[in-house]
């Protein structure tokens, strides 16, 4: 069976486009369920950001807010600054309500505050250095209704505390440095708020503590994906606070050091943050806007989002957002997952309506296929095709063609399988007779292949002409012959002949006699105008010309000359005679059927007179069918 057979070729054509569309309708789902993907991860990195610079923000707004509030009652009441009795009263009702821990130094070293205790959030401790207690600061234990216990003294002038230098420098309300308390031992920053007199010469400073404890614990109640993770970092890389729980500071001989990102122990914080420096040293990556990007952390794709924040005293800090990838790939499976389920169902479903109609449509027609090959070895049997025959749609029309065509090519065959059998009888007496006389005789020779030929001509006359149909179909599609029966056909074939012409052959010029009437079987002509080089027309097969100039005799109005290899079935003037010597009937219908082209013989009246034919023209306009009655039958003496 060869490779493109239809047997192969129709149920390929009908499977593939299906099984090619849910493999592109799977890819594209997994695309867009990619694209999906990485939209809803920028949106939740977008809103977690924001989540957390609003939250900072507020963390860090209160304290400066609370400073420049205790500044402006201070300054509005006309308190002594450095009346610590007092400053303690109002430290005493800040904390814990709106701060961890409030206090105040001044040029002269004397320092007050109010602090939570740090291991519980709920006592308050009282900070005090004066004249009293020299170089050292003394930490009263505050309990309502008794005496302030004192818990420990150890060194401390305010002057040489980050916060308090960070003031005098600014000389503005400003953000201290993230540093170790002194007292708890916590990982925090300072607000401060520099005091200066009328005469702008600075008088103290004052401070409200905030523990980065709280900005870690509220990174890690913060729900971001399963997976997700934050941090916040500042610029030159030391990390403020996290989500995964990692200390922000290190103890290195005994002392607590800040924790630079570099050298922290989670291989997420480190490889994120490694990758957003490297971005900035390429300039591939701005740290003064939102940014979103991709990489690979932790061997898992990670959706990083990073946002700057700043508060123009100071703080300069990135947080940072991390969300695998993993956290959205059960939803991109899922979705793949239906898509194939659904599309697989379907084509499963599909391909088998389509292979069944692929069968209803191959299985007819391999029937034909070997009917016709049945009909090419002369082995055909009818019953072949009988359940395709029974088909009301286009296959079993053509079906009934093929057994029509199938009985007529059998008859055909048979009519000719006779014709040669008389043929090789006869030449097989011919030779016997000639050897009975030991010469050939010429003339009987000659008389045998001209009845040979005329035999092969007469039955090539009566098949197909390779368009479907046969001589006598053909010749009833002219229109002189249309009302023929079948038996009149064969008559008018018997007396006919076949003629073949080679490419470029002249048939006839124009003036020559018209003498032969031309029905082409097979190629095609050119009819022109010599003289006047003029084109008319190109018939091919199944056309026919000639008819007037046969029938009317009158010389030939254009010449005609074959166009490539053209076969004709011709019609000579003696065999047309022949004819309607033997049906006169017949000359009488087409007569009428050419006296109905009037047009046609108005062309052909100049022509008639110019070879003096026309007589009596008077005659001719009045009434032209019995002048073409009397022109046909005075035609056949």
């Amino acid at each position: 069976m060869p490779f493109l057979s239809i047997n192969r070729t129709i149920p390929i054509l009908i499977v593939s486009p299906i099984l090619a569309s849910i493999a592109v309708t799977g890819y594209f789902g997994y695309i867009n369920g990619r694209k999906a993907v990485d939209n809803l991860a920028e949106k939740i990195n977008l809103q977690t950001t924001r989540a957390i610079e609003a939250y900072v923000q507020e963390f860090l707004g209160d304290p400066q807010q609370l400073l420049a509030f205790n500044d402006a009652y201070i300054k509005g009441t006309g308190l002594d600054i450095n009346d610590f009795d007092t400053l303690r009263n109002i430290f005493a009702q800040t904390v814990p309500k709106m701060s961890s821990g409030v206090g105040y130094g001044n040029e002269q070293g004397q320092y007050a505050g109010i602090f939570l205790d740090v291991s519980n959030y709920k006592d308050l401790e009282f900070y005090q250095r004066d004249e009293s207690t020299g170089s050292n600061v003394n930490i009263y234990r505050i309990q309502p209704g008794q005496p302030d216990r004192l818990l420990k003294t150890i060194p401390y002038d305010p002057r040489d505390r980050p916060w308090y230098k960070s003031a005098v420098k600014a000389g503005k309300a400003v953000w201290s440095e993230i540093y170790v308390f002194a007292g708890s031992g916590a990982l925090g920053m300072t607000a401060t708020f520099p005091v200066y007199n009328k005469n702008k010469v600075l008088q103290g400073v004052f401070s409200n503590d905030i523990v980065l404890n709280d900005i870690s614990g509220f990174l890690e109640e913060l729900y971001i994906s399963p997976q997700g993770e934050a941090f916040i970092i500042e610029r030159n890389g030391q990390i403020v606070g996290n989500s995964l729980g990692e200390s922000p500071f290190i103890v290195v001989d005994g002392e607590q050091e800040r924790l630079n990102v570099r050298d922290s122990s989670d291989p997420l914080i480190k490889k994120v943050s490694q990758a957003i420096f490297e971005r900035v040293e390429n300039q591939t990556l701005s740290l003064d806007e939102e940014t979103y990007f991709k990489l690979i952390a932790d061997k898992t794709s990670q959706y990083i989002g990073v946002m700057p924040i700043k508060d123009g005293r100071g703080i300069d800090w990135l947080i940072v957002v991390a969300i695998p990838e993993t956290d959205f790939s059960s939803v991109i499976l899922a979705s793949v997952r239906s898509t194939l389920i659904v599309g697989g169902t379907i084509a499963i479903l599909a391909t088998i309506m389509g292979l069944l109609a692929a069968k209803w449509i191959i299985k007819p027609i391999q029937s034909l296929n070997w009917a016709a090959k049945a009909i090419e070895e002369d082995r055909f049997e009818p019953a072949t095709l009988t359940k395709v025959i029974e088909r009301q749609d286009e296959v079993g029309e053509l079906a009934r063609v093929f057994q029509n065509m199938a009985t007529v090519v059998g008859a055909s065959k048979a009519n000719l399988k006779q014709q040669m059998s008389e043929l090789e009888n006869e030449v097989l007496q011919a030779k016997r007779k000639s050897n009975d006389r030991r010469r050939y005789d010429p003339t009987t020779i000659s008389d045998l292949l001209k009845r040979s030929r005329t035999m092969r001509d007469r039955f090539s006359n009566s098949q197909s002409n390779g368009h479907g149909r046969s001589l006598s179909e053909q010749l009833k599609q002219v229109q002189y012959f249309a009302s023929f029966s079948e038996q009149n056909l064969q008559k008018l074939i018997a007396l006919g002949q076949k003629q073949i012409l080679q490419e470029n052959e002249i048939l006839f010029h124009e003036d020559d006699l018209g003498e032969s009437f031309y029905l082409i079987l097979q190629g095609s002509v050119k009819i022109y105008i010599e003289k006047l080089d003029k084109f008319l027309t190109n018939l091919s097969g199944g056309d026919f010309f000639g008819e007037l100039s046969l029938l009317l005799g009158i010389p030939r109005t254009a010449t005609v000359k074959t166009l490539e290899e053209t076969s004709l079935f011709v019609l000579d003037r003696q065999g047309f005679q022949l004819f309607l010597q033997e049906y006169p009937d017949i000359g009488q219908e087409i007569a009428q059927q050419l006296c109905e082209h009037q047009e046609e013989l108005e062309e052909r009246k100049q022509l008639l007179k110019a070879a003096g034919l026309l007589d009596d023209e008077e005659s001719f306009n009045s009434n032209p069918l019995n002048w073409i009655r009397k022109r046909i039958f005075s035609f056949q003496s």
